[in-house]
């Protein structure tokens, strides 16, 4: 996984946490292989890997993806449990990165999920987009970019905003790398 799933720049994660910032959220898309950067825990060797993910209704494949998930070392969040969990692990100091997969349910009209960005200004959690690239067939980088240092002292929705436009340029970059397919408009926009 380490030789094919590449970070560039780790130390944008690791100055954080060296400066105080014990809990660090990272935002990133379904482009890639994403769970190949999100599963895997030697890239940052002090600490916790989070994943959130959304509990499948199929118990045996639940079990299934979420062994699959965290078999080389991260832990998942239920959906519904984030909040409280995040809560946690920032009052616990536990030195750990929370990874948002957080293009889950946008529509042809581009809502996205705002989840991240309330967290993250709720908690004051730094965010960190992962800027994937594909290099080649099978093999992947990502260049880390800091978000914000200070998610409180941003304007309500800059953030989301923020990640909504790295996202873009990372699909307008290479759109064969995003997964289409991933129930993008099963929400249709509300006529006023």
């Amino acid at each position: 996984v380490l030789r094919r799933a590449h970070i560039k720049n780790p130390e944008v994660a690791t100055r954080l946490q060296a400066e105080g910032q014990k809990t660090v959220m990272m935002l990133m898309g379904h482009y890639g292989n994403w769970e190949w950067f999100s599963g895997s825990t030697s890239r940052f060797k002090d600490s916790r890997i989070y994943q959130i993910y959304r509990p499948l209704n199929n118990q045996a494949f639940d079990r299934l993806f979420f062994n699959l998930r965290t078999k080389f070392g991260s832990f998942g969040i239920k959906k519904q449990d984030t909040v409280r969990d995040v809560i946690t692990l920032k009052k616990d100091k536990t030195r750990c990165v929370v990874i948002f997969i957080a293009d889950q349910t946008p529509n042809q009209d581009s809502s996205i999920l705002t989840g991240p960005e309330r967290l993250a200004r709720k908690l004051d959690l730094p965010v960190i987009f992962l800027d994937t690239k594909q290099v080649k067939r099978g093999y992947y980088t990502i260049d880390m970019k800091l978000v914000t240092e200070t998610p409180k002292e941003t304007p309500e929705n800059w953030i989301t905003e923020q990640y909504a436009r790295l996202m873009e340029k990372c699909i307008l970059r290479n759109p064969s790398g995003w997964l289409w397919t991933h129930k993008r408009w099963k929400h249709k926009r509300v006529e006023s």
